[in-house]
């Protein structure tokens, strides 16, 4: 039996961009690894300052904010009004858990949803590429991530950004 997105997930993605919504829809009915949305997915920059001064972001640049016409990332008038993020957290059957073998299955679910709906996003274990760029299994989607890994370390950057939970509207 597939799985749903609870009321609650669906209460804090009202303000997320309407195709990555209908990726999120489709990916829940696919994935081998229940999830859900803990929180508001958009943010205004105040909202997003707080969460660096928190620790849970590095930028005041993130898709997570909400588009007022003037952010760079995304231009088309549709997408006025509406954030381009949003973080998908598994969920045990009890809590919601930040688990690296959950969240393999979780990507591959939004990699077959994406290609289905032909929405191309970026996933946070993988910054450089479109998921349409590598593997569709959770196990190619893993390798993908530490090759990742080992591009940014092979350019010098040794403090890699992996937010597994994390899909955004392609930027590349």
């Amino acid at each position: 039996m597939p799985y749903v997105l609870g009321a609650r997930s669906l209460s804090f993605i009202t303000k997320v961009d309407p195709r990555l919504v209908k990726v999120a829809q489709l990916a829940i009915t696919l994935t081998t690894q229940d999830f859900g949305f803990t929180q508001e997915q958009s943010r205004t920059l105040a909202e997003e300052q707080q969460e660096i001064d928190q620790g849970h972001s590095q930028t005041l640049h993130s898709h997570h904010l909400i588009n007022d016409g003037s952010l760079t990332w995304e231009k088309t008038p549709s997408a006025i009004g509406y954030s381009g993020a949003l973080d998908a957290v598994p969920w045990n059957g009890a809590a919601f858990v930040w688990e690296w073998p959950r969240i393999y299955p979780i990507a591959a679910a939004f990699r077959a949803a994406s290609d289905q709906l032909a929405t191309p996003i970026t996933w946070g274990g993988v910054w450089d590429k479109l998921m349409s760029e590598y593997g569709a299994t959770p196990a190619e989607i893993q390798a993908e991530e530490q090759a990742y890994v080992a591009r940014q370390n092979a350019a010098g950057n040794h403090h890699v950004l992996l937010d597994g939970p994390h899909y955004e509207l392609g930027r590349n």
